[in-house]
């Protein structure tokens, strides 16, 4: 039977006690022996031939692989300092219980969410309208009604606050006031909109419970047909205090949770590519049976695969392929523009929810390339695999040789640098330098940069208007 959070929780304070870094070392030699074990061989990603995997016996070895981890290893709650442990059973029972369908938002603004699988189908993957980034209080009572009307836009993803009422956020107390004061800003931007039903998606101020908890308030804060993005960190290892509020979401109904780090490759313990596929399964599985998870961010490819073929799990972000275009954080820009084209190609043809976001640039994206994002996938739905990949490539190649990327600056690599990653010193172009909330129109420089950007999408074989 599906395993209950309680009985999670449980043993997430009950389970066998290990220290982090013995778990930690654990892991690596666990993942290891199971790649040798099913002889997993990972694609090589800058190989176009090999972006879709064609052995099924190769998927279900990994999908194997991740499931076996989980029964061999457990999850590790690190600040309980335990091993939650599962049977192959409990493992496989609670998989089964990923619904194959489920409704976010209200009324007219209802959206019906299932797996578009990568194989193919004209049905539409759900498209957040943004955000998932710092904005400051200002323009963050202003920008939820300018996303929220955009057509196409299923569900809106919310932002962080450094400052709230002229304060700098620190501390549960004011992590939870933030917390409400976000949603509050949605739910408004909603109704401005014209679309108060719109399912709204926390985004967390902080990990604590406290905070995860406070902005559930169906007046004013989220309501059942909402959602919240519980699980930033790695969910190999997990939190004590995201149990207590994935315990509180389930009891109140919340109707999505989004794993945001399904990411294989965000696992440095795996130890090698193949690892990855591993950990990208078991991470997406624990996620679901520790949280309830039931949108998840995941890679490598084949990861996707395994689990697009084994169970409903939706996924957003599309597969990597040698044709995408990086984001550039240079806000106003044909390049910047692309980006989002291709990437919406990718998620309409693999069948990928998409979630644009700045990505931790403050105020890094505005509604002009959300709506021209939400038009390419609508054009590019249905459209055959093999067709959609040379599409993906010719549009790389056009802008590469139009308008290649700038030079990366050595300042703005590397997570040590995180001030000048943001923007929150200056050092980067806001929304506010290409986009006016007020008349809720973009710059006429930016208006000439998607004409250009129109220009080559369509020259690239994209039937837009």
């Amino acid at each position: 039977m599906l395993l209950d959070l309680l009985e999670v929780a449980h043993r997430a304070w009950t389970g066998p006690r290990m220290e982090e870094k013995e778990w930690q070392m654990g892991l690596f030699r666990n993942v290891q022996e199971l790649v040798k074990r099913y002889n997993l061989k990972a694609p090589d990603p800058n190989d176009r031939s090999q972006i879709i995997c064609r052995d099924n016996a190769m998927i279900d070895a990994v999908w194997q692989a991740g499931i076996d981890f989980l029964v061999e290893k457990g999850i590790y709650c690190f600040d309980t300092r335990r091993v939650i442990e599962f049977t192959e059973e409990e493992v496989k029972e609670t998989i089964r219980g990923i619904p194959k369908t489920f409704i976010i938002g209200e009324g007219k603004d209802a959206v019906a969410v299932k797996n578009m699988h990568i194989d193919g189908g004209e049905g539409v993957a759900i498209a957040c309208g943004g955000f998932h980034s710092p904005y400051r209080e200002d323009l963050a009572q202003l920008a939820p009604k300018a996303f929220m009307m955009i057509p196409g836009v299923d569900y809106m993803q919310g932002f962080t606050l450094k400052v709230i009422d002229g304060r700098e956020v620190h501390g549960t107390a004011m992590a939870c006031y933030a917390a409400r004061r976000q949603v509050e800003w949605m739910r408004q931007g909603a109704g401005k909109a014209g679309r108060p039903g719109m399912a709204i998606c926390y985004y967390p101020m902080s990990l604590e419970a406290a905070p995860m908890i406070a902005p559930l308030d169906p007046r004013n804060g989220l309501r059942p047909c909402d959602g919240s993005f519980l699980t930033p960190l790695p969910n190999l290892m997990v939190e004590a205090g995201l149990i207590t509020a994935a315990v509180v979401y389930n009891e109140y109904g919340l109707s999505f949770i989004i794993n945001g780090n399904g990411h294989g490759e965000q696992d440095s313990f795996a130890g090698s590519r193949e690892g990855y596929m591993v950990t990208g399964v078991a991470k997406t599985i624990a996620g679901w049976m520790v949280y309830r998870d039931n949108i998840t961010n995941i890679s490598p490819n084949i990861t996707q695969q395994a689990l697009d073929r084994h169970c409903n799990m939706v996924r957003v972000h599309g597969v990597r392929t040698p044709d995408d275009i990086p984001r550039t954080y240079e806000i106003g820009t044909e390049r910047y523009l692309l980006h989002y084209a291709n990437y919406a190609i990718s998620c309409a043809i693999f069948g990928s929810g998409m979630e644009p976001s700045g990505g931790g640039h403050l105020e890094g994206q505005s509604p002009y390339e959300i709506e021209f994002m939400c038009e390419c996938a609508e054009a590019a739905r249905g459209l055959k695999l093999d067709d959609g990949l040379e599409l993906m490539r010719n549009i790389r190649k056009m802008a590469d040789e139009e308008c290649p990327a700038p030079p990366v600056s050595p300042d703005r690599t590397g997570m040590g640098h995180r001030v000048v990653f943001s923007g929150w010193d200056g050092s980067l172009p806001t929304m506010r330098d290409v986009y006016d909330l007020v008349k809720m129109e973009p710059s006429e420089s930016y208006k000439m940069e998607m004409v250009k950007a129109r220009r080559l999408v369509k020259a690239a074989g994209l039937n837009i208007d």
